[in-house]
């Protein structure tokens, strides 16, 4: 069996795709069915933040994407980075979790038994994979920030504590009589506010006599330890 080759690297796809309008993007003379499959799957291309919310339009119901907006508005964050962040952190939400496996085993994402059976829980990590696979995010400060939205992680860096605590508080929560407070808070003092959440999701867990992700208390004692020193 033969096999025909292009003389095309992806560096010059990507190139190519980032400064030439789909319509008139032809990456053969033949054949055009690549280019077709490049634009479907919107492979290459460097997406600006209304194509983002374009495409996550049809993958989120319209409660979770006026979440999803409220997160990115928290902070008012002037780092594009932390907007990105914001706006993909749920973007595999509703992905089914036997996709949500598939596409963190494709990209070697390391999983607990937890998170094979938890949608809930797995679904910040499919999230990464796929903000990487479909939206193009190479920056691995926006991708770690998704990762762990949902569990948090010991010494967070800042870009992941706003996506995390906003995650929680933003305006169109209303779940917790304490987001008030946490509100205030959160603009003074991130990692009080990092370890109150996370007690808070603990207690919940417990309360409901569901499984803990083992990161999850593993960050909470991490910054209950680190509020306590300062005092």
């Amino acid at each position: 069996m033969s096999c025909d080759f292009l003389d095309i690297s992806s560096t010059e796809i990507r190139e190519k795709v980032n400064t030439t309008p789909y319509e008139e993007l032809f990456l053969t003379d033949t054949d055009d069915k690549v280019t077709e499959y490049i634009k479907d799957n919107h492979l290459y291309k460097e997406l600006n933040e209304a194509e983002m919310i374009t495409l996550l339009s049809k993958d989120l119901k319209e409660s979770r994407l006026m979440h999803t907006l409220g997160v990115i508005d928290t902070y008012q964050a002037d780092v594009k980075k932390c907007e990105t962040a914001a706006l993909l952190h749920d973007c595999a939400k509703y992905m089914p979790l036997d996709k949500m496996i598939e596409i963190c085993e494709r990209n070697f994402a390391k999983l607990n038994e937890l998170e094979r059976k938890s949608p809930a829980l797995l679904h910040s990590k499919a999230g990464a994979c796929l903000a990487y696979e479909k939206y193009g995010i190479k920056d691995e400060e926006i991708l770690n920030a998704i990762k762990y939205h949902t569990t948090g992680k010991p010494d967070m860096t800042l870009m992941e504590k706003i996506i995390f605590v906003s995650d929680f508080i933003e305006p169109n929560r209303t779940h917790s009589d304490k987001l008030p407070m946490y509100r205030m808070i959160a603009m003074a003092d991130l990692n009080l506010v990092c370890m109150n959440v996370l007690k808070d999701t603990i207690d919940y867990l417990n309360s409901k006599g569901e499984e803990i992700d083992p990161i999850t208390e593993e960050t909470y004692n991490y910054y209950k330890k680190l509020i306590s020193e300062r005092k």
